[in-house]
């Protein structure tokens, strides 16, 4: 029986969370058995746009178990349960949250007649009797294109410096030594160098957040010492330790390699190409994006290009199937990883386990959230800003060289 939120007071035991581009996420701070250890994530729309309906919400729990879970594995998939939402609780919601939403994200609202939302389990409460540290890491682009497609003018550019740091060039972030390659490389100095710089330099609110037991941690402040011994009991200094464990469990785990190896299959011939095939044949096939049979599909044929070595796009539905691959390429470069972490001992029957010369060991789990669909009416956005990355960093003489 799928469970029921109709009441308008029900949404005042839920509470602010966080948020991306398509969806609101409100924990659970109530007595109800039912609801506990759960989250609730409502989805937003732009304002003024045709809402959602009943078949493109069920969409999304069918893309996450068909399509995203077979490709990074269902161990890092959080699983999706629907409960139906009343327009009176989903108005009262959107009230209570607002207060406490970021500014920049308030141009999109909570669709409050969406007819369903979706149950996930609180990942910040993933071991529910244990302490528990979450990191909630975005790890952006882990590769730099080598496509033939891409413009011989933009090419030296490309193959020099990464896309996140042309891009925070542009956007005039101040530079801070970030670099996602860093963080997706597997070698343990440049991997302490991300975390040390995410953690204690120059903390990137949208790229990585800390907090112990569900509570918030200050990135640029020392970490309340009381707050931390909610975690574990420790002398020595709890920001070091901290990175110690982020570091070690990037290291440990292959999610980061996964990661990278679909961002760079799934996207080979780069937007440059992908961009040239959307204009091309946009007059001769339509690109079907709502049947989840479709992204099944794609999928296979994905899995079956890889085994084969096939390469090839000489052919309309091996073009097709490249913008479909390309799609699905910008899910796994948008999406976070929820890592949480508590103290264990050594022994302890998991793989998911590492351990410090002091004798201190934690166990770790990672789940990847945030893997939506994208849009592909968004192609030829993508491409502009491309086009403007590269030559804002051209122009400008930006020479950094990202390994």
């Amino acid at each position: 029986m799928v469970p029921s939120l109709n009441k308008s007071d029900e949404a005042d035991n839920w509470l602010y969370l966080g948020e991306g581009n398509q969806n609101l996420v409100v924990a659970y701070k109530g007595d109800d058995p039912i609801y506990k250890g759960k989250v609730l994530r409502v989805i937003k729309n732009c304002k003024n746009k045709i809402l959602s309906t009943q078949d493109s919400i069920l969409f999304k729990k069918q893309f996450s178990e068909k399509v995203i879970q077979p490709l990074l594995g269902k161990e890092y998939v959080v699983p999706m349960f629907p409960v139906h939402t009343s327009v009176e609780f989903l108005q009262r919601l959107a009230f209570n949250v607002e207060p406490h939403r970021p500014a920049f994200r308030t141009d999109r609202q909570i669709v409050v007649d969406s007819p369903t939302s979706f149950f996930l389990d609180d990942l910040t409460q993933f071991w529910p009797n244990s302490p528990a540290m979450t990191f909630e890491l975005k790890p952006k682009w882990g590769f730099k294109p080598d496509s033939s497609f891409i413009d011989m003018s933009n090419i030296i550019k490309k193959r020099t410096t990464c896309r996140f740091c042309m891009h925070s060039y542009l956007r005039c972030v101040p530079q801070n030594n970030f670099c996602p390659l860093d963080l997706y490389s597997m070698d343990q100095a440049r991997v302490r160098k991300a975390v040390n710089v995410l953690l204690k330099e120059t903390p990137l609110k949208k790229t990585l957040s800390v907090s112990i037991n569900g509570k918030k941690v200050s990135l640029t402040s020392e970490i309340d010492p009381h707050l931390f011994s909610t975690f574990i009991e420790y002398n020595d200094d709890h920001n070091t330790l901290m990175q110690d464990i982020l570091e070690r469990v990037l290291l440990h785990d292959p999610i980061l390699k996964i990661l990278k190896n679909l961002q760079m299959n799934l996207d080979e011939i780069d937007v440059e190409g992908i961009h040239s095939l959307f204009q091309r044949n946009s007059d001769y096939f339509k690109l079907v994006t709502d049947d989840i049979n479709n992204w099944v599909d794609v999928v296979s044929r994905y899995q079956r290009r890889l085994e084969r070595k096939n390469n090839s796009i000489n052919e309309l539905d091996e073009q097709i199937q490249r913008i479909y691959e390309y799609i699905l390429s910008m899910t796994f470069k948008d999406c976070s990883l929820m890592i949480n972490v508590t103290p264990t001992v050594e022994g302890n029957n998991t793989s998911k386990i590492v351990t410090f010369s002091n004798g201190l060991s934690f166990q770790y789990d990672i789940r990847v959230i945030d893997t939506d669909l994208k849009s592909i009416d968004k192609i030829p956005f993508w491409f502009e800003l491309d086009q403007s990355i590269v030559k804002h960093a051209t122009e400008n003489k930006f020479d950094k060289e990202c390994y």
